[in-house]
């Protein structure tokens, strides 16, 4: 049997398909058709390369998906002190499993700096909500700095039809 996008309604299809029968199918109005099998882009799209990241404006960013296999997302947060910055995915959904990078960022020409700090690990091993987290802090000086969140999950591409792996991104 070939894969499919399970759904409730056509929010959970990408564009050119229809939910029918809780399952993503082609409505036919796209030449070549439409791939069924995608989910639709989160909100924050399009955020896959720094210089179309999505801008943190100080409350926490829910319901980011990586709604294709190894989807990068790409956020903009500013200080105007210098701090313990800290980075947090959390409420990972699906088996996300993460690559959190801050860089340095030089927002007026648009130029990634130095990476500052990475991690793939969550925050302790035992799977509660409290643990199930990525988690960054870096020491920054005011001004901007770019946060890549990457989906490692080992799934070839035209696995998408899987359920859609999310997390949501907070800055402090």
């Amino acid at each position: 049997m070939a894969p499919v996008r399970a759904c409730v309604t056509g929010a959970d299809c990408t564009s050119g398909c229809v939910c029918s029968s809780n399952v993503c199918v082609n409505d036919g109005g796209f030449s070549p058709p439409a791939n069924c099998l995608l989910a639709p882009p989160d909100s924050y799209e399009n955020d896959n390369t720094h210089t179309s990241a999505s801008s943190y404006q100080g409350y926490p960013q829910v319901d980011h998906t990586f709604h294709q296999a190894r989807d990068v997302d790409w956020v903009l947060g500013a200080t105007n002190s210098h701090q313990l910055m800290t980075v947090e995915a959390y409420n990972l959904r699906n088996s996300a499993m993460l690559r959190l990078d801050v860089y340095a960022y030089d927002h007026p020409t648009r130029t990634l700096g130095a990476l500052l700090a990475s991690t793939t690990t969550t925050v302790c091993s035992d799977i509660t909500p409290s643990c199930m987290m990525y988690r960054l802090s870096v020491n920054v000086a005011p001004g901007v700095y770019a946060v890549k969140i990457t989906d490692r999950r080992n799934v070839p591409a035209g696995s998408d039809w899987r359920p859609t792996a999310g997390y949501d991104l907070k800055m402090y």
